[in-house]
């Protein structure tokens, strides 16, 4: 091995465990002749472990219902933390109900103190299905700011809301975009898309979503090539020859295909834990909070 780290938690993963956790306590986290990512890690999660926690600011309680509430007699509760991220739903919703240039949508987000997560640019784009020109304003705002919080999974709930709300052009404009990113129709989205177009119809539309739903929308989408990846990392003990195959396969790590990795070998942590600190110190990635977040829930 050319790295000790790798040596030891390969060790650890080979020698019969009386007990295996699926966290990462200090005592499974070798040290490392570079200690910089996870100390990158630990800061980086302190960092980020108080979003939505702040009041809003902004004039009217209208148009922020955060206006009213006292900073001071803030409870930090968990019950508190997930009626913030409903409010930053409902206020996100509103700045983007109307056309605005990008720096003033910049600036209504920081005054009313709202971050946008992975997380919350989902939930945001899921609940808008039935709102589609607030949706493309908001999809077409992150796209340009904050493109790394967009997935497969956020692209995908985008489709179906111009699918399903008859923006036939824009949908195949954005499959078009998702293929060349690597990212596959789902299920759910061409379901209720193909009983819109079957609605509709729409006997061409229809047959080419049945084709590219079909083909799997693309060989190297990221389901696909997560599975291929996995399949390499599980076959045997982490060595040159696995880091050898995953290059051979070229593929471009993606904050998404990295995520879905991690996850996929939830049940192999040690394994999980070597593949996350191999795609960085290999300068093929470099974590952000989308996949930090996936490997913190080991």
């Amino acid at each position: 091995m050319k790295n000790s780290w790798r040596l030891l938690l390969l060790r650890s993963y080979s020698r019969p465990p009386r007990h295996i956790s699926a966290s990462f306590s200090h005592s499974q986290v070798p040290s490392s002749p570079n200690p910089h990512t996870f100390r990158s890690f630990s800061s980086f999660i302190h960092k980020h472990s108080h979003h939505h926690t702040f009041p809003l600011t902004s004039d009217s309680e209208l148009t922020n219902p955060r206006k009213s509430a006292n900073p001071g007699t803030r409870s930090f509760s968990s019950e508190v933390a997930l009626e913030d991220k409903d409010l930053d739903h409902v206020v996100i919703t509103d700045i983007f109900s109307k056309p605005r240039d990008f720096d003033e949508i910049k600036k209504e987000l920081e005054s009313s103190n709202i971050i946008l997560s992975y997380e919350l640019v989902l939930k945001v784009l899921q609940n808008l299905e039935s709102s589609p020109d607030v949706a493309r304003r908001f999809f077409d705002w992150v796209s340009r700011a904050e493109s790394e919080r967009l997935s497969s999974k956020t692209y995908n709930s985008m489709l179906g809301t111009l699918g399903v709300n008859g923006f036939v052009e824009e949908f195949w404009d954005l499959v078009e975009v998702m293929k060349k990113k690597g990212f596959g129709v789902s299920k759910g989205v061409y379901v209720k898309v193909l009983e819109k177009f079957e609605k509709e119809g729409l006997i061409s539309d229809l047959e080419k979503l049945r084709g590219v739903f079909a083909s799997g929308s693309m060989d190297n989408s990221v389901e696909k090539v997560c599975s291929r990846v996995c399949k390499i990392i599980r076959s045997e003990l982490w060595g040159d020859d696995v880091e050898v195959q995953l290059r051979d396969l070229k593929v471009i790590f993606t904050s998404d295909l990295v995520k879905m990795v991690s996850e996929n070998l939830g049940t192999e942590p040690m394994k999980a834990l070597i593949f996350f600190r191999w795609v960085e110190e290999s300068g093929l990635f470099k974590h952000d909070e989308q996949t930090y977040n996936a490997m913190v829930r080991f």
